[in-house]
């Protein structure tokens, strides 16, 4: 019985071919071809000694010839013939490439990304990037993952992993032979995103950290006419740049345009998808969410939500909301320097002088603040904990006079101390209406 593991998503990669079939991949080692009407498993692919788990495949078409490639721990290209004419229930891969027996990858392939008409790209665990020419086999380029020695990893004693993940050509300038341009993109260690030229003598034209925070990048996307590079790190944001004129020909030095970012999920993205059809964006985490975004970065919907969409009708999509976990995670807070602790204190505008003049001036309604303020930090935060959620409320209730402007109501109750008198009033003299009403009361209700 086949099983996959839908938790370890990275290693899952469907494929919609011609009539309607729907390839996975597998930890056992095995590709499966579904027919997607009946869910019918029609073809298992798999090698004949021991199979290792597949990280990545994809469908090319070489020469008229169809082909279904998988790379994942066995280190080697496998490439399975694909023929509607056949019906035999199990396949084999066809014979390894020569160049891959001899001179390919050392450590287990993570990616692999393919340009029509001949060129495909993997990369592997331990930072290595090969291009090879799928018509003879043959590799054309190799290139190395630079690791930053002065990266604060290094400075913290960290082994930094140089594991590449995610590849891909930017089709519209491998057109362009014999040009000094970028051609392929792929991420790297320590939040980098690497720019690679196939045709010049130093093929790194260009790195930059598209993360705020140095974050690993775990996926990236460009739309169609690859202008706009999506990329997304290990927090759940997604990040937009525009890279149309970026890298073109001299090593860049700068950052390319930035466009936008937010947050899409509250854990590592593991794939992203432009869908330039539709103008909008795909993505996946595994937080076990799938969701839809417009190419702006409004938020469609997610899968298995209860109320449906319509990606043509705007009225319809989730816009302006957010995913309900996104908005209460800690690390969806804005950066602010105090809540980042750059800012020693708070800084009081002249809007605040009155309100701190008046605590000033009033000693005691200073003291009721101040003791109000430790008790309800202390009920609020008595175990430890260093979230910046956490971080930001203890800041919000200690800076609550300037946040707000003025103190809270039960904060501006002034109070005062009644001075004690001997009781030396005296009974009035009720005489003059002819009887004592109080006197009359008390007999009355004294008798039995």
């Amino acid at each position: 019985m086949f099983y996959i593991d839908f938790t370890y998503l990275s290693m899952l990669k469907q494929y919609f071919l011609s009539h309607f079939r729907l390839i996975t991949g597998g930890r056992d080692g095995c590709l499966k071809i579904w027919n997607y009407n009946n869910g019918h498993c029609l073809h298992t692919l798999k090698r004949e000694d021991k199979c290792e788990e597949i990280c990545d495949c994809t469908y090319v078409e070489v020469n008229r010839n169809k082909y279904i490639i998988s790379v994942g721990w066995d280190r080697k290209i496998n490439m399975f013939y694909d023929s509607t004419d056949n019906f035999y229930h199990l396949q084999k891969p066809q014979a390894h490439w020569q160049d891959d027996l001899s001179l390919g990858h050392k450590e287990d392939i993570l990616c692999i990304a393919q340009c029509p008409p001949t060129l495909l790209a993997t990369s592997s665990y331990d930072g290595e990037i090969i291009v090879w020419n799928m018509i003879s086999g043959r590799i054309r380029h190799k290139f190395h993952t630079p690791v930053l020695t002065s990266s604060v990893y290094t400075k913290t004693s960290q082994a930094v992993e140089a594991s590449v993940t995610q590849v891909l050509f930017l089709k519209t300038r491998v057109m362009k032979y014999e040009s000094a341009a970028s051609s392929l993109i792929s991420n790297g260690p320590q939040g980098y995103v690497h720019f690679w030229s196939l045709f010049s003598e130093d093929p790194l034209v260009a790195s930059f950290t598209p993360s705020r925070e140095k974050s690993m990048i775990s996926s990236i996307a460009v739309t169609a006419d690859d202008s706009y590079l999506y990329a997304a790190d290990k927090d759940g944001n997604v990040y937009v740049h525009d890279i149309k004129e970026y890298a073109l020909q001299d090593p860049e030095q700068e950052t390319p345009k930035y466009v936008n970012h937010w947050r899409a999920h509250i854990n590592l993205i593991l794939s992203l998808e432009v869908i330039d059809e539709d103008n909008i964006l795909l993505s996946c985490s595994v937080d076990h969410t799938v969701r839809l975004w417009s190419l702006a970065g409004e938020y469609i919907g997610t899968f298995g939500q209860a109320e449906p969409w319509d990606i043509f009708t705007p009225a319809s999509w989730k816009h302006p909301m957010v995913p309900y976990e996104i908005l209460i995670d800690p690390q969806s807070m804005p950066t602010h320097p105090v809540l980042e602790g750059e800012s020693p204190g708070l800084q009081i505008t002249d809007k605040d002088e009155n309100i701190q003049d008046t605590a000033n001036c009033h000693p005691r309604f200073s003291q009721v603040i101040s003791e109000g303020m430790e008790e309800e930090i202390n009920k609020q935060f008595s175990t430890e904990a260093s979230s910046r959620r956490l971080k930001h409320e203890r800041s919000k209730l200690l800076n609550r006079l300037a946040s707000h402007r003025k103190p809270n109501t039960y904060h501006t109750i002034n109070y005062y101390e009644i001075d004690s008198f001997p009781g030396n009033s005296k009974k009035p003299d009720l005489s003059i209406l002819g009887t004592d009403i109080f006197s009359a009361h008390y007999q009355g209700v004294a008798e039995p």
